[in-house]
């Protein structure tokens, strides 16, 4: 997977473009993620664009339970203590 981006939508929504598009919502650095990526390797990546906007993920909304959107799910709940919503 290619390094990720983050773009900006309007208000504080964001979208990561991705195979997988996902989702970001953020108010006062405190983010929600909507949808995880495929993998591990997707959450390490989400972790890193997290760090360089100054964002601190707090929880995650699932869409639905196929793979590439739930695939970052338990890294990124091991690594920042983030909860997961469905």
């Amino acid at each position: 997977m290619a390094p990720l981006t983050v773009q900006h939508l309007a208000g504080n929504t964001y979208i990561i473009p991705s195979p997988a598009n996902m989702g970001v919502w953020v108010d006062e650095g405190r983010a929600t993620l909507v949808d995880s990526g495929n993998d591990d390797d997707a959450g390490r990546k989400i972790i890193k664009l997290f760090a360089e906007q100054g964002w601190t993920l707090e929880r995650i909304i699932n869409t639905h339970s196929n793979a590439d959107h739930i695939g970052g799910n338990a890294f990124l709940t091991a690594r920042t203590g983030c909860t997961v919503l469905a």
